[in-house]
């Protein structure tokens, strides 16, 4: 058990500076795997001097500890569950919206993430010949983007072949929150049925958000992301949702 321990630090500290190589330094989230390999390495120096009769904490802390630690696992993999299975979900046909969520351009590019949604909007739309379907295109400016994020969305649409009067631009959101609230405002039915693309371990959160601001008829349609990425992306999504969960943000 300890060689465990000392092998998945390692492993998590190895991963955490492969996801900044890889995605850079701007999430500061992603250093909470340097984090989880330190205790994991605690862990198993803990263990070792409690094997050797040398560990200082009484019985009933050590108990504590155990027991908030099982509780914490199984809340962490049931909450992964409902993400990924959120995540496998795909709409059957057609809604009144889409809505696809922005993330990250570079400059006036798309960046791959967002590039995964745009093309799973694009073959469901392709697929189901949803032309009377609206598109929302949803997301503001931030640092480092030379253009809103729901403009290079518009322009990749339609160089792929979308057209324009389809399309319906959200410019002003920051956030997950944002994007639902203002994208509604731009919906003309009063119960409007409502597909949002966003990739993968965000759909769960994201359709709650949206049954929280009164969209009820909502499904998700959850895009590919770097497969390599995909535990940094699962993990932070965890503390996302338990976030968005305890300031209210969720149905």
């Amino acid at each position: 058990m300890i060689i465990i321990l000392q092998i998945a630090g390692a492993l998590c500290i190895l991963y955490g500076a492969f996801v900044f190589m890889t995605a850079g330094w701007n999430v500061k989230f992603h250093a909470i795997w340097f984090v989880i390999g330190l205790l994991f390495f605690g862990a198993a120096q803990l263990l070792k001097q409690w094997y050797a009769g040398e560990c200082a904490l009484p019985k009933p802390l050590l108990i504590a500890l155990c027991a908030i630690i099982v509780v914490g696992v199984i809340c962490f993999v049931t909450v992964e569950f409902i993400l990924i299975s959120s995540a496998l979900h795909k709409p059957e046909e057609p809604a009144d919206y889409m809505v696809i969520l922005g993330c990250q351009v570079n400059g006036t590019t798309v960046s791959r993430a967002l590039r995964y949604r745009l093309e799973e909007a694009v073959d469901f739309v392709e697929k189901q010949d949803a032309k009377d379907m609206k598109i929302i295109v949803s997301g503001g400016q931030g640092s480092g983007e030379d253009i809103s994020e729901a403009e290079a969305m518009y322009r990749y649409l339609v160089k792929k072949r979308i057209p324009a009067g389809q399309i319906i631009k959200e410019e002003q959101s920051t956030n997950t929150v944002e994007n639902i609230r203002y994208s509604k405002k731009l919906m003309k039915k009063a119960e409007p049925s409502v597909i949002v693309v966003s990739n993968g371990f965000h759909i769960f959160r994201a359709t709650h958000i949206c049954k929280k601001q009164g969209i009820v008829r909502v499904e998700g349609l959850g895009a590919s992301s770097d497969i390599w990425m995909g535990a940094a992306y699962y993990l932070r999504e965890f503390f996302a949702v338990l976030k968005d969960f305890l300031v209210g943000n969720l149905a």
